[in-house]
């Protein structure tokens, strides 16, 4: 049987214009985003990696600046998914654009600034105020939008941010589901209702999601795309984007079975000055693997890439390692320098090209060594006879086969979850004249009026049990503190772009006799590594960990944004196999309370019953993202 299929993959070129900028020709995107001016309200930019996409974000505002156009400043967020990117496009831009004011602006740095409670809002205005280009993620955005930091009515309200800037660009969005695209075009929803100052925004992509055109349409705006295409074909206007990329398909192995059977040749490519990237579909499968590597290349600078050091001390430099190890983080923006890559395939299409694109940059040669744990006869009879394909020809043949499915993008999902946001973000305006001039100018329509109505109804109905029970001596003080309390965190939750899930101090002893102090998701510890005891550091809770569970954890989860708070505290407590069915398990827990305390024929418990109805039809926006978790436990890891 086949084991083993090889294939190369021609240089790949991107076309230059005519037009110079400091001494270098642009490609497509770069010259239409320096004439800033013609560009539309909403472009959609598709620009394979290395063609300078990321370069092109701070040129508006270079050109603003050398035409000296009065005395104000042009100024952008960009809006980057992992924080190794933002440290990678702060790196580049304070290089090549020296003159400009660049910062980042995310939890660290507000952290560095010693900004607390309401201060906070005050120095994220104040950072974006003070620089052109500003480097931040969607978690923190989101936050402020949503009215995480807490704010009185003397302060500035939440459309000041797009106030002040002229541009935003969302790099690499395609990573956002539809509920996060919702969350986007939320904010924008805020800017086109309290803001007459024109601002643009610019949705990038090297993968680019082919529903985001017609949800944009469908809103009620006109983007226009910018596509740089690639060819196999040099021209005297070209530029070398990718070298040679040799290919092989290998069937029942993994990187690090490769890493050790090959290590003769592994350290050989090194000591000529190769830079090897290693990628792990799973990051316990990473770190299993990686004291056994360094023992293999104890000699070998390694680093790692993963997110796992993300909030320890361990500052590891990718940059100065010849081998790297690395997950799904490694996959957007981040130069790399690599020039072989072993990668397990990801769990999408979008993942599979994504890692292709770190390797054979700057127009170098490559390899990959992709690991399959099947499709080894589909991958043989596609590229029979085609020992050397084109870039975009290897792509199609791969998704033909369907070597990885797409990840599905449901545009139909939007409207609810748009509906949802509104009506937090009315909420959170402190300022009545603003919160009305904001839902008049709001599109309602279809599902999003229908969900915008609904929470509208929670609430008042909220408001209502507790007028009851005011008449009624307040007999019912407990059940209308619990809705009001479930109501308070159910809401919250939407100041979160992505699900939110616990952290955890860990000591790993897997690192020498003392460890590695880090932080990490609790859920991940409790399912994948051995607790051997628990610590107190400086107050906090600290787990001790070492070695790796053998089968599967069961875990129970402690949500207090499932109904209705501690009215039933039973009901907070979630199975793991009711988290992959949470509309049943939302469903559930309310008939549950229905059936506790609200059967008799009473005016209050009528009125809960009508507020049960509104509550039931929320089931449509219930995700991972609306559980609040504040504990996790493991059967049989619990301390």
């Amino acid at each position: 049987m086949t084991e083993s299929i090889s294939i190369k993959i021609q240089p790949q070129f991107v076309e230059t214009s005519q037009e110079m900028f400091r001494g270098r020709r642009l490609h497509k995107i770069q010259q239409a985003l320096l004439h800033y001016d013609d560009l539309p309200e909403f472009t959609i930019v598709s620009a394979p990696t290395g063609t300078g996409k990321s370069f092109a974000f701070p040129l508006p505002i270079v050109q603003f600046r050398e035409a000296g156009i009065g005395f104000s400043k042009r100024r952008c967020i960009i809006v980057s998914p992992t924080n190794a990117l933002i440290e990678d496009m702060e790196r580049e831009y304070t290089t090549n654009f020296a003159e400009l004011k660049i910062s980042k602006l995310n939890r660290q740095k507000l952290d560095e600034l010693n900004a607390k409670g309401p201060d906070r809002w005050n120095m994220l205005l104040q950072v974006i105020k003070e620089h052109e280009v500003i480097i931040t993620n969607p978690d923190l955005l989101n936050f402020a939008l949503f009215g995480g930091y807490r704010r009185h009515k003397g302060q500035k309200e939440i459309s000041e941010i797009f106030a002040c800037v002229d541009y935003f660009v969302f790099d690499e969005y395609h990573l956002y589901d539809e509920e996060q695209i919702a969350n986007i075009l939320s904010w924008i929803a805020i800017k086109k209702a309290l803001i007459a100052k024109p601002v643009k925004f610019i949705f990038a992509s090297a993968t680019p999601e082919k529903e985001l055109n017609e949800v944009l349409k469908s809103q009620g705006f006109s983007p226009v795309e910018i596509i740089e295409t690639i060819s196999e074909k040099e021209t005297p206007d070209s530029r070398k984007i990718h070298g040679e990329i040799e290919v092989t398909f290998l069937k029942d192995s993994s990187p690090f079975q490769y890493l050790l059977s090959s290590a003769d040749d592994i350290h050989d490519l090194i000591n000529k000055g190769g830079r090897i990237l290693v990628v792990f579909d799973k990051m316990v499968d990473l770190r299993k693997a990686r004291p056994d590597i360094e023992n293999c290349f104890c000699n070998v600078a390694v680093s790692e890439v993963s997110g796992y050091f993300t909030k320890s001390g361990v500052q590891e430099k990718p940059g100065r390692a010849a081998l790297i190890l690395g997950t799904n983080k490694i996959e957007v923006g981040v130069n790399l320098d690599v020039s072989i890559c072993l990668m397990q395939t990801g769990k999408y299409f979008a993942n599979f090209v994504q890692r292709f694109g770190r390797i054979a940059r700057q127009g170098k040669d490559g390899k990959a060594v992709v690991f399959l744990e099947n499709k080894i006869r589909e991958i043989e009879k596609a590229f029979s006879g085609k020992e050397v394909l084109s870039y975009y020809d290897f792509i199609e043949q791969c998704r033909s086969i369907e070597l990885l499915s797409d990840n599905k993008f449901y545009s139909e999902k939007i409207p609810r979850f748009l509906g949802a946001y509104y009506f937090v973000i009315a909420k959170n305006i402190k300022d009545y004249a603003t919160q009305r001039l904001f839902m008049k100018n709001l599109r309602m329509y279809g599902q999003i009026g229908f969900m915008f109505g609904v929470m509208r109804k929670i609430e008042k109905a909220i408001n209502h049990i507790e007028r009851i029970n005011a008449k009624t001596g307040k007999r019912f003080n407990f059940d209308c503190r619990n809705w009001k309390k479930w109501w308070d965190i159910f809401t919250g939750t939407f100041k979160y772009f992505r699900a939110s899930s616990p952290d955890v101090l860990v000591r790993d002893l897997t690192f020498g006799t003392q460890g590695i102090i880090t932080r990490y998701s609790l859920e991940w510890i409790l399912k994948n590594r051995e607790v051997v005891r628990e610590e107190s550091m400086n107050g906090e809770r600290c787990l001790v960990v070492s070695g790796f569970v053998e089968g599967k954890q069961e875990l129970q989860y402690y949500v207090e944004s499932l109904p209705v708070y501690k009215l039933s505290e039973e009901t907070l407590y979630l199975q793991q196999k009711e988290k992959y069915l949470l509309k049943q398990a939302f469903e559930s827990r309310l008939a549950k309370i229905t059936n506790s305390f609200y059967r008799e024929n009473t005016t209050f418990n009528n009125a809960v019953q009508n507020l049960i109805i509104e509550v039931e039809k929320l089931n449509c926006v219930i995700s991972e993202k609306r559980l609040a978790i504040g504990d996790i436990k493991a059967y049989s890891n619990i301390i």
